[in-house]
């Protein structure tokens, strides 16, 4: 060693700057995280790529060596091409920078949004010799972007449909007759174009329903019209599209293909048109199945949506309503055509009166009406006001003399007036209308009479029939009720209030789980429903108990009705049958008794009608007899006693014992093989269930006969 040489370097600040990067790194790292953020670099001439942590854990994959092909691999298929001409750009392109939206497929097989920004760095020649950027994971964001690019594209889609419904609707709010046809073309053309259907149109039923016929058709570019080939199709073969038009069902038809067997008409008849899709819709006119209106998809198949059912629906009920307004005008026109003829015919009696001067003109049918000769003109309305019953005076004085109050410049009263001729009580009925000139001013007031005595008699029956009725149920055994289509009672009569001890007060408009217990409740619900539903009456029992713990019985009938203004009703009646079950169930206790005591009779029992029908034997009757049970029970009592039935007539028999004495008689009976054997019959008079019964209990006396027979024969040996 010729020397050493020692040099000492202080690092201090080197170690400060290594932490400072450490830390810097570390909280570059943790915001990456946080921003689910990764930068990354990629050499184009030796193709190295670089990643940052995040990037992995962005992807769901592990460290590894990073690849431009790992990155090209985790494109989402559908995106692939949009990545690789993005790519392609940044290194062909001028530009300094670049950035790019597309998805990722993570190993997971989890879809995740990445957003790429990257600086392109050029040498002097301007070749690009790497590209710095960073990778985000903006799914989130993504997600909101296109939930609300997808609500916006619904809410300019909703704004669009509720515009062409308004314009629709304006178009046939006061169509006319004449152009009711041109308004429906417009409108199928405009729906079927909104729906990007290919075809839309309008069926009509004929008034019996026996065919129907295509009256409107819209067609998209290159679609063959059907309405010439659709008229007068013969409904019979296509129950299955009415079925369900009448019920008000829309048919959405997504694939021919997948009609039921039951519409096999209708998938023939689809398929001869070239038809993919179909969706229809009813049309009623006043609750009345007129027709339907659909869409077809000709050139492929259309899955329908609930935009599209609306907007038919919602187009079948604008045509509906204007095909029945315009009927309704035509109809109208058509009443008061009919009006004035029938005014001729009813013989009403037309008026006019002046405000002015107070003159009122009648015509003759008026003055016969009010029983009087006089016609013309009278001096004021006070003169005509004489002639209306002195009660109801004040109320014509004042309803003519306030004409300027008249609702709608119309007034209709009823009065009475005591016709001279007869001195008869007749009732009146006038309406009034006031004339305009056209300056406003009330020129006349014209109206009309009719005498409405019938009427009026007429109410006063049906006051008297609903008072009769009321009287009827109040005074009825039966318990009553009605109850609407909610289940809600809305009348019961004084037998339900007094038998259940409750006011009518607290039954009126609540239904019967507010009243019954729950399982009760239920039942009376399932029954209303079942009438509501069918349209038939059902018939019940029930067993309740009542506040002491008494079981009662209950047998009723419900049935459904209408009244004028069409709500539907469910009426019921019931009666007590507690009595009557008490009685049946005493009643067959006793007759199991009597069976028993029956079967354990030491003779043989045989229980026959007045016909002679065996209806009833015991054991010891089998036994006797040879023959079973059930051959007993086919035979007459003749065939097992042909010697004592014949010999008493079994009414004489019965008028005899049915006293309650019995009678005894010695007989002979048959068995089954022929046999004979004497037999003792004690006969007895029964009724079982309301029907008369002999009963004859037979006793085997074969070894006491002969004991007798040997006692006879030894008492002639002594005597001899």
């Amino acid at each position: 060693v010729i020397s050493l040489i020692e040099f000492t370097l202080e690092i201090t600040e080197r170690k400060h700057m290594e932490e400072k990067l450490r830390q810097t790194t570390a909280s570059l790292m943790e915001a990456q995280r946080i921003a689910k953020i990764g930068n990354w670099q990629w050499c184009i001439d030796s193709g190295q790529v670089t990643w940052s942590d995040e990037i992995f854990k962005i992807f769901g994959l592990e460290v590894q060596v990073p690849s431009y092909a790992l990155a090209r691999s985790l494109v989402h298929p559908d995106d692939l091409l949009f990545w690789e001409q993005s790519v392609q750009n940044a290194l062909l392109g001028r530009e300094s920078s670049f950035r790019m939206d597309y998805r990722a497929v993570r190993p997971d097989g989890m879809e995740i949004w990445i957003h790429n920004e990257a600086l392109i760095v050029r040498d002097s020649s301007g070749r690009v010799e790497q590209i710095i950027g960073t990778a985000q994971d903006v799914t989130t964001r993504k997600t909101i972007e296109l939930q609300l690019v997808s609500q916006e594209k619904k809410l300019r889609r909703f704004t669009a449909l509720q515009e062409l419904v308004a314009r629709i609707s304006t178009l046939f709010a006061n169509v006319t007759a004449a152009r009711i046809k041109a308004a429906i073309d417009q409108t199928l053309c405009d729906i079927g174009r909104f729906i990007d259907a290919d075809r839309s149109y309008l069926f009509q039923y004929s008034d019996d329903f026996d065919s129907v016929s295509n009256t409107h058709e819209w067609c998209a570019g290159g679609i063959q019209p059907e309405l010439p080939n659709l008229q007068n199709l013969s409904t019979a073969p296509l129950q299955w599209t009415m079925e369900h038009l009448r019920k008000g069902q829309n048919i959405a038809i997504e694939s021919i293909a997948d009609l039921p067997l039951e519409a096999q008409a209708e998938k023939a008849l689809l398929e001869a048109q070239g038809i993919r899709s179909a969706l229809l819709v009813p049309v009623y006119c006043e609750d009345k199945l007129f027709g339907f209106v659909g869409f077809d998809a000709v050139n492929e198949s259309k899955k329908w949506i609930s935009e599209d059912t609306l907007l038919l629906r919602t187009v079948s009920e604008i045509i509906g309503n204007a095909i029945t307004r315009i009927r309704n005008e035509q109809e109208l026109r058509k009443s008061e055509d009919w009006l004035k003829m029938a005014m001729n015919a009813a013989e009403l009696g037309p008026w006019e009166a002046d405000p002015a001067s107070g003159k009122l003109k009648i015509s003759p049918r008026m003055a016969e009406i009010f029983g009087t000769d006089r016609t013309g003109t009278m001096s004021s309305i006070s003169e005509w006001c004489a002639l209306v019953e002195k009660e109801d005076q004040l109320l014509v004085r004042n309803t003519l003399n306030s004409f300027e109050t008249w609702k709608e410049g119309k007034c209709c009263i009823e009065f009475r007036i005591r016709c001279s001729s007869d001195n008869s009580i007749r009732w009146i009925r006038s309406e009034g209308m006031i004339c305009k000139e056209d300056d406003g001013r009330v020129s006349r007031i014209v109206g009309i009479v009719a005498d409405i005595t019938e009427r009026k008699s007429a109410q006063n029956a049906l006051q008297d029939s609903e008072e009769r009725f009321r009287l009827f149920m109040d005074k009825s055994q039966l318990v009553a009720w009605i109850k609407d289509e909610a289940g809600r009672y809305v009348y019961i009569n004084r037998c339900l209030e007094e038998r259940f001890q409750m006011k009518n007060a607290n039954w009126l408009g609540k239904t019967g789980y507010h009243l019954w217990p729950s399982k009760i409740a239920d039942k009376f619900a399932q029954e209303d429903q079942w009438v509501l539903t069918s349209g038939q009456s059902v018939h019940f029992t029930l067993e309740s108990t009542d506040s002491e713990g008494h079981r009662n019985c209950w047998i009723g009938t419900k049935f459904l009705f209408s009244d004028s203004s069409r709500n539907r009703f469910v009426a019921g009646l019931a009666v007590d049958i507690t009595d009557q079950k008490n009685t049946e169930e005493m009643l067959k206790e006793s007759e199991e008794r009597f069976r028993t005591i029956v079967k354990n009779m030491p003779g043989a029992v045989f229980a026959y009608d007045m016909d002679g029908k065996i209806l009833m034997v015991n054991e010891t009757a089998v036994n006797h007899t040879g023959y079973v049970q059930h051959e007993l029970l086919e035979m007459s009592a003749a065939a097992i006693d042909p010697f004592s039935v014949r010999n008493y007539d079994r009414k004489h028999l019965w008028d005899k014992i049915k006293t309650g004495a019995s009678k005894t008689i010695e007989s002979t009976y048959i068995r089954k093989n022929g046999s004979r054997y004497p037999v003792e019959v004690h006969l007895n008079a029964l009724e079982l269930g309301n029907q008369p019964v002999i009963l004859a209990i037979a006793f085997d006396i074969s070894q006491r006969k002969h004991a007798e027979d040997s006692l006879r024969r030894l008492s002639e040996t002594l005597k001899d």
